[in-house]
C-alpha cells in the first residue's frame, strides 16, 4: 500500500502534525512519501514566467499539478493533504485515490476549512476539534482525532532543569495582552515563536529572539520543554481575518508534547484538558497563572509526580494509533 502525505505551507508546529502522520502511516506498514508543498510553493512564489513573477494562484496551481505528477508517478492508493489551505483546489479534486484532509486549524478557521472541504471533495475529513465537524460532514464522513506526539521528539530523555517556565505558541494579540497582565517577577519565563512586542512591553524581556526573527523548529521546541520546570498553554482567541470560533473543546498540540516531554505545566482549561489532565491546575487569570508556576517552583515533588501522571495520560497519543484508525475508516 502506498500513500503521500502533502504538508502545508507552514513549516513549525503545523509541518510537525505532517510528519507525525507520514510516521504514523509508515508504523502501519505503508510506503509513505511526503509532498513538501511549502519548499515547492516558496520555489515558485519567486518563479518568473514570461519576465514576470507568478501571482499566488499561479503558484499553488503550479505546485499542485506537481502534486498530480507524484500521484501518477507512485500511483499512491490515498492521499492525505494536512489542512489544504494552500493548494489549487480544483485542481486537486482531479486526483484519482482515495483522499483525506487533516484540517489543524479547528474551531478557529471554519469558514475557510469548509471552503476547502467542498472544493477539494474529499473521502474522509480529519478534525482537531469535534467543534464544528458539523459543518464537514456535509462534503465527507468527518472525525475526531486528537493531537498527538511523535516518541522520537517528544520524550523524556535528556531532561534538565535550565529554565523557570516556557511557552512555545505565537504571539498572537490577545495572548500578549493577556500575558502582560501577569506579574512574572523572579520568574523565568522564556516566550519561544513569533512575537511582536515592542522594547517596552512587560513581556519583552521574555520573548526569545532568533537572529533571524523566524520561528522556533519543533525539535528545539521539545528540547526547551525538557530543560522547563514548568510550562503553561494559554489558546488564541484571534483569527487570521475570519471570525474566530476559539470555545474548543479540545486540548492542544502542545499540551499533549509538553506531557510527553515530562514537563509540569498549568492549563488553559477546555473540556477534554479537564477529562484527560486533572492534575494539572487550570487558571481564569493571568494573575492566578503567575501564582500557578509559582507554586509548581516551590513544590518540585508534587510538581513532578503530577507531571509523571501527565505523561502516562497521554502515552497512547501517537501518530500510528491516529494512522490505524484513519485507514479503517477508508477500509484499508
Amino acid at each position: 500500500m502506498r500513500a503521500i502525505v502533502v504538508g502545508p505551507l507552514a513549516a513549525y508546529s503545523i509541518a510537525d502534525v505532517a510528519h507525525g502522520w507520514v510516521d504514523g502511516l509508515r508504523g502501519c506498514g505503508v510506503d509513505t512519501a511526503y509532498f513538501d508543498l511549502s519548499a515547492q510553493l516558496g520555489y515558485f512564489r519567486v518563479a518568473e514566467v514570461n519576465g514576470q513573477k507568478m501571482t499566488e494562484e499561479q503558484a499553488k496551481r503550479a505546485v499542485s499539478l506537481n502534486l498530480l505528477g507524484e500521484c501518477y508517478a507512485l500511483q499512491p492508493d490515498v492521499v492525505f493533504i494536512v489542512t489544504g489551505h494552500d493548494v489549487d483546489w480544483p485542481m486537486v479534486s482531479r486526483l484519482r485515490c482515495k483522499t483525506v484532509l487533516i484540517l489543524t486549524e479547528c474551531p478557529y478557521e471554519l469558514e475557510g476549512q469548509a471552503h476547502a472541504a467542498a472544493a477539494i471533495d474529499p473521502d474522509l475529513i480529519l478534525v482537531n476539534d469535534p467543534v464544528g465537524a458539523e459543518v464537514y460532514e456535509q462534503f465527507a464522513p468527518t472525525f475526531y482525532v486528537p493531537h498527538a506526539y511523535r516518541p522520537q521528539v517528544h520524550h523524556v530523555d535528556g531532561r534538565r532543569r535550565d529554565i523557570d517556565c516556557i511557552f512555545v505558541g505565537t504571539g498572537f494579540p490577545n495572548r500578549i495582552d493577556w500575558l502582560s497582565r501577569a506579574d512574572w517577577t523572579g520568574i523565568d519565563l522564556r516566550l519561544g515563536g513569533l512575537w511582536t512586542v515592542d522594547d517596552d512591553s512587560p513581556l519583552a524581556p521574555f520573548v526569545m529572539r532568533s537572529s533571524d526573527g523566524d520561528c522556533i523548529d519543533n525539535a528545539l521546541t521539545a528540547d526547551l520543554y525538557r530543560s522547563s520546570l514548568c510550562g503553561f498553554n494559554v489558546y488564541r482567541t484571534d483569527s487570521y481575518g475570519e471570525h474566530s470560533h476559539a470555545d474548543g473543546w479540545a486540548v492542544g498540540p502542545r499540551e499533549v508534547e509538553l506531557a510527553a516531554c515530562g514537563v509540569w505545566f498549568a492549563r488553559d482549561a477546555r473540556g477534554e484538558s479537564d477529562e484527560l489532565f486533572p492534575m494539572l491546575p487550570s487558571f481564569t487569570s493571568p494573575e492566578e497563572l503567575a501564582d500557578q508556576v509559582r507554586w509548581a517552583l516551590s513544590h518540585p515533588a508534587e510538581r513532578d509526580a503530577a507531571a509523571a501522571a501527565a505523561r502516562a495520560a497521554v502515552a497512547d497519543r501517537t501518530f500510528v494509533n491516529n494512522a490505524g484508525r484513519a485507514l479503517a475508516r477508508l477500509g484499508f
